[in-house]
């Protein structure tokens, strides 16, 4: 007697594309609206001050949480730069207030809508595919975690006296506080190399 081959079932891959579908229309519905070099990332827009109690403890939790799901975030300290503010604005149109979150060039919200996708399991369906990071708490070696260092040109005096005493002129590479990004970790790509570096001698065997 010939056996017959019971039909193959393709249940599992209907469910899984149909997920993957679901997952595509969620992110879909936020506005497309990408900070530079956004594209693939985590970017935070917030504030190191503490003028504003509510604002500077809502961009703490913010940095917080993505550090707690091991999410490379892009930080964009408006107080330590003003072009950060200029670019927020023209992103969005107006002025906002802090912290403002984008994720794979879509914008997703302030404090209050990111904690409440985090609490309904949403927030994790829009990270799909976002660069993680081994040893998210550790400081960034350059920086401190500052995520700005003072301009090597002008060592952070925002001018440069030209040789042959010509006079002096302003500083063309950093910004208005003499500071520049950190080039260890201005970008998640960089982090994630640096991040990995000093876990793995942190941590002997426990990364490839």
């Amino acid at each position: 007697m010939l056996s017959q081959e019971a039909p193959q079932c393709d249940g599992g891959q209907e469910e899984n594309d149909q997920e993957e579908n679901e997952r595509r229309n969620f992110v879909e519905s936020f506005q497309q609206c990408c900070p530079p070099g956004g594209e693939s990332s985590v970017v935070l827009y917030c504030t190191s001050l503490r003028g504003i109690r509510k604002t500077y403890e809502d961009c703490r939790s913010m940095q917080m949480l993505f550090r707690t799901l091991g999410i490379n975030i892009d930080e964009r300290d408006v107080s330590m730069h003003s072009g950060f503010r200029t670019e927020l604005r023209q992103l969005l149109g107006a002025p906002v207030g802090l912290p403002r979150v984008f994720i794979a060039g879509r914008f997703i919200g302030g404090a209050e809508e990111v904690r409440s996708m985090h609490e309904q399991g949403n927030l994790a369906r829009l990270l799909q595919g976002m660069v993680s990071r081994h040893g998210s708490f550790l400081a960034c070696d350059g920086c401190g975690g500052m995520r700005f260092v003072p301009c090597r040109w002008c060592r952070g005096s925002c001018k440069l006296f030209l040789v042959g005493g010509g006079g002096v002129k302003k500083c063309p590479h950093c910004n208005e506080n003499g500071i520049v990004r950190c080039p260890i970790c201005s970008s998640p790509k960089a982090v994630t190399l640096h991040i990995n570096a000093s876990h793995r001698e942190l941590y002997p065997g426990t990364l490839p």
